[in-house]
């Protein structure tokens, strides 16, 4: 928990939105070291817990209600106005873990970085690069909105009882001048269609774009003019580059 707080680098101007505060461990050490902590837990039953335990810190709220169903925009005005400098800590439930990367990185809300604990094979995925094994549609999700990385990892020993799995903390830092949501959602629709076989040629997972025989040859020649290769797969193209192949698939009318 102290090495979570360290690696947000808290200090009294940063407010911590704080995703599943549990029994309020990490919470009472981000609520030190930050302007205002403001927390999200499902769980009822831990209401007279967090009430003792957060009595004396006046930084502090918490709202009980599921975080997927949240609308951050309201809570974060109602609780932390006048917020200029805003990250996301959470130890996350593994199994609703993209929904949430989803709607952190999705929200209106401007967020400097996120800090994050989840399964170290999605950490994995996640920070992964073009021409390896884990470099897949999440690893260029994640990095349409940011620079990702891992910042530890966490041995399955650390826990009681003992998970099956490993875990990693992961830091998002925000990219300031990142595209428009719509314009992501669309790229993120063409690199879906890109992966939907790894197995298979980028051109072949592309060809349900075309419309015909000449438009098939046209997607070959883009990926000649741009990679020197026609049979590439969607694993080898950077972020950049598919935003280049994006245009030219326009440019062509093919898209």
């Amino acid at each position: 928990m102290d090495k979570i707080a360290s690696v947000a680098n808290l200090d009294i101007q940063t407010d911590v939105l704080e995703i599943g505060v549990g029994s309020a461990n990490l919470t009472t050490i981000l609520a030190k070291k930050a302007k205002r902590v403001l927390g999200f837990e499902v769980d009822l039953s831990l209401i007279p817990l967090l009430e003792k335990k957060l009595k004396n810190y006046h930084n502090v709220y918490i709202t009980f209600d599921d975080v997927l169903k949240i609308d951050f925009n309201q809570e974060i005005k109602k609780n932390l106005p006048n917020s200029s400098n805003l990250i996301a800590v959470g130890n996350i439930p593994y199994y609703i873990t993209s929904p949430i990367i989803h709607k952190l990185l999705e929200s209106k809300i401007s967020f400097t970085k996120i800090i994050l604990m989840v399964q170290k094979e999605v950490a994995q995925r996640i920070v992964a690069s073009p021409k390896t094994n884990n470099y897949s549609v999440l690893s260029l999700y994640v990095q349409e909105f940011a620079q990702p990385k891992i910042s530890f990892y966490v041995n399955k020993n650390n826990f009681y009882p003992i998970p099956k799995v490993d875990s990693a903390v992961i830091t998002l830092d925000l990219k300031p001048n990142r595209l428009p949501l719509f314009q992501i959602k669309e790229e993120m629709k063409f690199i879906e269609l890109a992966f939907s076989n790894r197995r298979k040629q980028l051109k072949n997972n592309l060809v349900h774009l075309t419309k015909s025989k000449e438009e098939q040859n046209i997607v070959s020649d883009i990926l000649i003019d741009l990679f020197s290769n026609a049979k590439i797969r969607a694993q080898e193209l950077s972020l950049l580059q598919y935003r280049n192949l994006i245009s030219k698939f326009k440019e062509y009318k093919i898209i």
